[in-house]
């Protein structure tokens, strides 16, 4: 039985969401009546949820209700939530490529009526808007990341930083040449190349820059008089996220749409708001985790693609481990719980949730104990946390079991409960 269906648009989404979980072998891919489908589980204090995942045919609201109704009846209707993880256009100035975007509100603006009047057609838009379950909506603004080894697939320069980069180097009469400072924050020196001549900011021919540059790195220049900073670091956005039936390379949209729809819109995307129309129809909750891959205009930049996609994933995988109470209805987490007790040894849990109560004390303790700094989750429920400190403990951590009490029992040398714990 499957918990929580999960719709990728395209293939390399589905691929980056693969790599979750600690990689591909933790999922196994089967076909369900005919489709390609990967399955895995996670495991809570809550219980354990079971997740099956697959990517449409083509990108676009059809596909995606089409590719989730077919997997819906398949396993007949049981399944208790669906996401979305992938990529989506974001508003530029308010997101950073990379950043990932869990959809507060959806709706569709490209529906409505078109008229034309006096030769001159305007579209008047019907928004039928669409919200996330409000308790997981809860979880999404509490949700927080803490150190995550798939931040370093992040790309250290997008192409807009190189871009202003290399106009301050020409503003300075220093011609590209090939040595280390120029392959290390121009390491897309070709691509950008063109980006500039398609701004006019250089001439055709050769490294110069021409007016329109000149001004931009002399506004360059005076804003930035102490060196121009990096990128942004990665955030993690809620807000609204707009559906239509077209890709975007148009440098106004967002702001049309804040105008028109909705003043806080930071994504567009192709799929969303129809499996969130679904999930409404069908009383079941809808989770879209999407992650900014470009702004929407004509300036593309496809060094990000990989890591949002990632990204996305990531994320998504880790706000299921946070609603698994809310996913899995009370009479499966009743049957479930002396499963979960007998794998983790529930009274240890309760015990250490009382005396490492925050993350910082539980990251401290975990590592003092011999374990990684990046073991630890980014998961809000303490009880939920040691369930999974206390799995990877048990299944080939470099942390024991006996190594963390030992530990804890120099901060609690009295505590009882601890010590018929320790082999």
């Amino acid at each position: 039985m499957t918990d929580v269906l999960i719709i990728c648009a395209l293939r390399d989404e589905y691929n980056a969401l693969l790599k979750t979980l600690g990689g591909e072998t933790s999922w196994k891919e089967e076909v369900v009546d005919g489709w390609t489908v990967a399955k895995a589980k996670i495991a809570s204090a809550s219980g354990t949820l079971s997740l099956m995942a697959t990517w449409q045919n083509f990108m676009g609201r059809e596909q995606a209700i089409a590719a989730t109704t077919s997997l819906l009846q398949q396993e007949k209707n049981r399944i208790k939530c669906i996401c979305m993880t992938g990529i989506c256009a974001g508003r530029r100035g308010k997101v950073h490529l990379g950043d990932v975007i869990f959809a507060d509100r959806l709706w569709s603006y490209d529906a409505g009526k078109s008229v034309v009047i006096g030769g001159v057609e305007s579209f008047q838009g019907d928004q039928l808007q669409f919200r996330p379950n409000p308790k997981i909506l809860q979880r999404m603004q509490s949700f927080k990341l803490e150190e995550e080894k798939w931040l370093k697939f992040r790309p250290l320069y997008s192409l807009d930083y190189q871009e202003r980069w290399l106009i301050l180097q020409l503003f300075e009469g220093i011609q590209p040449t090939d040595n280390e400072i120029f392959k290390t924050y121009c390491p897309s020196f070709s691509e950008v190349i063109k980006r500039l001549k398609k701004r006019n900011w250089i001439t055709l021919q050769g490294f110069n820059l021409t007016d329109e540059g000149l001004k931009e790195a002399a506004t360059l220049k005076e804003e930035y008089l102490f060196g121009l900073p990096n990128d942004p670091d990665f955030s993690l956005h809620i807000a609204p996220m707009a559906t239509g039936s077209t890709v975007k390379e148009d440098e106004n949209i967002f702001n049309y749409l804040a105008d028109r729809d909705m003043r806080k819109v930071l994504g567009i995307d192709m799929e969303a708001s129809g499996l969130a129309a679904l999930g409404e129809i069908l009383d079941i909750p809808i989770i879209i985790s999407k992650a900014v891959s470009d702004y929407g205009d004509t300036f593309k930049d496809d060094t990000y693609r990989h890591f949002a996609s990632r990204a996305a994933a990531e994320c998504l995988i880790k706000l299921l481990i946070n609603c698994s109470d809310l996913i899995l209805d009370n009479q499966e987490i009743n049957e479930l719980i002396p499963e979960v007790s007998a794998l983790s040894n529930k009274g240890l849990i309760n015990e250490l949730s009382t005396l490492y109560y925050d993350v910082n004390s539980i990251r401290s303790i975990w590592v003092k104990s011999g374990g990684k700094p990046s073991d630890i989750s980014n998961i809000s429920n303490i009880s939920d946390l040691w369930f999974e400190l206390i799995h990877k403990a048990t299944n080939g951590a470099n942390v024991t079991i006996d190594d963390l009490i030992k530990n804890i029992l120099i901060d609690f040398p009295k505590n009882q409960s601890l010590i018929k714990h320790i082999n």
